[in-house]
């Protein structure tokens, strides 16, 4: 196996764990440049490396023959592509999907992925508040926080409520009330309001309680026709 093949088997190697490994992969999503290659080619050469060594030992201890340079480059990349994978899988049974994705999205300063990334992996009817560029404001139970894409990445949210932001004080305006429609598709038909947000369009992001919003700022969560009753 010449140069190539050797460098060659490195990103495929660490492609293959790099892909496999959830931290590792939620941090190459944002990354790029000289960081993105030596991310990929680090565990890359560790795979080779064992694979080669382990080789050449074999062959020392059972005196094995030399193979055709065809024939060991075959195996060589095969054993090395198995093996980053194995590892990935084996690295993950310690480290969550989303735990790790929450664990990147500190690491790098994404405040706004780790509070939908608390709402989401709670396993609870979490509400959030996403306060878009334009002063558009989605209340609702975040679905897809995006951040297992490539790219600009999109937030997907089921919302119970929307409005905006007045300009001047910031107050919140809640202009339209999901709550009758999302009771009337029951569980089956949530899926048809799912909103997707461009995750850069968002200012800001938090947890929004409903007894919180009442009770302190004299708002109400409960549509006009029913709270005029």
């Amino acid at each position: 196996m010449g140069l190539i093949g050797h460098v060659l088997t490195l990103l495929l190697a660490g492609f293959v764990f790099a892909y496999t490994f959830h931290p590792l992969r939620y941090w190459l999503i944002r990354k790029q440049g000289y960081e993105l290659l030596l991310a990929v080619l680090l565990p890359g050469w560790i795979v080779h490396s064992v694979v080669w060594v382990t080789a050449k030992l074999l062959g020392l201890w059972f005196h094995l023959p030399a193979v055709e340079s065809e024939i060991a480059a075959t195996v060589n990349t095969s054993t090395c592509l198995i093996l980053a994978l194995l590892l990935g899988l084996l690295a993950n049974q310690k480290i969550q999907s989303d735990r790790a994705a929450h664990f990147v999205a500190e690491a790098t300063g994404d405040l706004i992925e780790c509070v939908l990334l608390k709402a989401w992996a709670s396993g609870e009817a979490i509400l959030v508040e996403l306060v878009m560029e334009s002063g558009k404001v989605y209340i609702g139970f975040p679905i897809n926080t995006g951040i297992g894409t490539l790219g600009e990445s999109d937030v997907s949210i089921i919302p119970l409520m929307s409005g905006y932001r007045r300009p001047k004080d910031r107050q919140l305006e809640i202009t339209v009330y999901y709550q009758h429609a999302l009771q009337d598709a029951g569980r089956d038909g949530l899926m048809d309001f799912l909103v997707a947000l461009p995750k850069n369009r968002i200012l800001s992001a938090r947890r929004f309680d409903l007894d919180v919003y009442e009770q302190s700022f004299g708002g109400s969560v409960a549509p006009p026709s029913v709270s005029s009753s």
